[in-house]
């Protein structure tokens, strides 16, 4: 984890993003969060949004989540900015946090791309202060009602997030808002542009 008070200019965000490239998990359960029983030792999380009903809005929601709109909507930066959902992609996070900046990094461990769900979890690379992993998955039901869920489990890795554990679950829990709230925001811009488009 790297905390900065200013924001890290691109070819910093960059240089940290090649270097993260190469770096393990730091946790066991990779893929955990698309599993029934939940791993334990850790902090369980989970919150959904409803984003619309159709056809349309499941298309707009998954090019929303493909723009990376949840994160956007946390004010964060992604390194790369074009970053595609696929296994193996590497993506660094810089997030606003206490009037500074946060940057870690995370790998796309599992996409599930499918007529009715779209979405990709990602895990924890060692530059990062938590150990574990967040999924973010569109789903439509039967009725065409079209939700974001976000998943996670973690537990801190780094000392100081240790010894700040309630300040450090609130953060967890505002951001985890500021997700859904930003896939709300992407997926409605989304709806727009396909509008204007026609």
């Amino acid at each position: 984890m790297r905390f900065r008070v200013t924001s890290a200019a691109a070819n910093t965000l960059a240089a940290i993003h090649a270097e993260a490239v190469a770096r393990p998990f730091t946790y066991p359960e990779v893929g955990a969060t698309f599993t029934a029983v939940k791993p334990g030792r850790y902090f369980h999380d989970s919150r959904s949004t409803d984003l619309g009903t159709g056809a349309e809005v499941f298309t707009a929601a998954q090019r929303a989540l493909c723009h990376w709109s949840a994160h956007r909507g946390t004010g964060a930066t992604i390194t790369p900015d074009n970053a595609s959902i696929e296994s193996g992609q590497t993506v660094t996070v810089q997030i606003p946090v206490l009037g500074g900046h946060v940057i870690a990094s995370c790998r796309i461990v599992a996409v599930v791309d499918e007529p009715d769900a779209f979405g990709f979890a990602y895990g924890t690379l060692t530059n990062h202060p938590e150990r574990g992993e967040e999924s973010f998955v569109i789903r439509r039901d039967n009725h065409g009602r079209v939700t974001f869920t976000v998943t996670a489990f973690s537990r801190p890795r780094e000392l100081i997030p240790w010894i700040g554990l309630p300040v450090v679950r609130v953060l967890q829990h505002r951001v985890a808002r500021a997700f859904l709230a930003g896939m709300r925001d992407g997926t409605k811009a989304e709806l727009e542009a396909l509008a204007s488009a026609r």
